[in-house]
């Protein structure tokens, strides 16, 4: 187990996969005339240890880096 617990985002990959493969055959069939697009799969966040609440965050003095 990592320490601390890392934030990461979780997608499904099933869906992302799918979509990425359908789209590859879409441009390996059509390259002239598929166009690109920007397509978005929900996700969400899963907050770990690596996060800061902004707000809180600028309240605290910064750690001497030496």
């Amino acid at each position: 187990m990592l320490s601390p617990r890392l934030t990461t985002w979780q997608q499904n990959t099933e869906d992302l996969g799918r979509i990425a493969a359908s789209r590859l055959i879409e441009k390996i069939e059509h390259p002239l005339t598929t166009p690109s697009e920007h397509i978005v799969v929900k996700g969400r966040l899963l907050e770990g240890e690596t996060v800061a609440d902004l707000n809180t965050a600028a309240d605290r003095p910064e750690k001497d880096a030496t």
